[in-house]
């Protein structure tokens, strides 16, 4: 859970850190088409080695060329294994290692992962051109809530890609920092609310969209209002709102705590992802 500061002009929020068929023609010594029953030597056609023969000679090389190129042309062409690649999860939180795990690769034959391009290094697939390997990618920038990371392995003559998203644990954000409470627009931030527990899950459409919905508790810790706020979507349930009005009524004065979870109905202890945003107004 993710609870962050903010404050509004009386308040400040703070963010978290892709055989053509040759036909042979006909012998220039047939005096008739093969097939037409009419054969005829050419005058002074020789049937000597290495002359053109009788036109029964020629008829039938004609007629086994075609019957080669036939079958050249309906022979099933051989299919080659397409490599594949593929991690344990398509979520995960800073930090946690990644399995990944390929096949279809050249067999026993050295292989190379890298991770938006940085290299992760070398190692030998298996008899059967398969592989299975862990590592640990770098972490989020100042600021970046999430980020979805490429990867590639290669045998250095086939190669396959998978993508994975990193993200912080499960949290909230208003990007903005001061304003007036009754009029102040700003969109929404939301992150990892596809997370279980905190911990990387596989990939489930059910858990990536889910709608989110804003509490406003006030001071005193009653609650004032709910809204929906939106859907998360992508492989870590992220959402980010288009501007909007940060509190819809007026406020009144001291701290109150932005509860956002995938409840419609309120409680201080919601059952799934939830992040608190305190709101200072002054």
């Amino acid at each position: 859970m993710y609870v962050g500061k903010a404050t509004l002009l009386g308040f400040v929020i703070a963010e978290p850190r892709f055989y053509p068929i040759r036909w042979a023609g006909r012998d220039p010594g047939c005096a008739a088409p093969p097939g037409s029953g009419n054969m005829r030597a050419r005058p002074g056609a020789s049937s000597r080695p290495g002359d053109h023969g009788s036109d029964a000679e020629s008829m039938l090389i004609s007629n086994l060329l075609v019957s080669s190129a036939i079958l050249l042309a309906v022979a099933p062409a051989v299919a080659e294994a397409t490599p594949s690649l593929q991690t344990n999860h398509s979520c995960y939180m800073v930090g946690t290692p990644v399995r990944i795990t390929g096949s279809g690769f050249a067999a026993s034959q050295p292989y190379e992962v890298a991770v938006d391009g940085v290299d992760f290094g070398l190692s030998t697939t298996d008899g059967s051109g398969g592989f299975s390997a862990t590592l640990r990618p770098g972490g989020l920038g100042a600021n970046v809530v999430q980020h979805v990371d490429i990867l590639r392995a290669s045998d250095g003559h086939a190669a396959s890609y998978a993508r994975f998203t990193l993200t912080r644990a499960t949290g909230a954000r208003i990007l903005a920092g001061t304003g007036a409470p009754a009029t102040l627009r700003a969109p929404f931030q939301v992150w990892g609310f596809a997370l279980g527990g905190g911990k990387p899950a596989p990939y489930d459409i059910a858990r990536s969209r889910q709608s989110v919905y804003v509490h406003y508790v006030n001071p005193r810790g009653h609650l004032k209002s709910t809204i929906l706020l939106g859907a998360t979507g992508g492989q870590c349930g992220y959402l980010r709102t288009p501007s909007r009005r940060v509190f819809p009524f007026v406020p009144g004065r001291g701290t109150w705590t932005l509860q956002l979870d995938t409840n419609a109905a309120y409680s201080s202890h919601p059952s799934g992802p939830t992040a608190r945003i305190p709101v200072s107004v002054s």
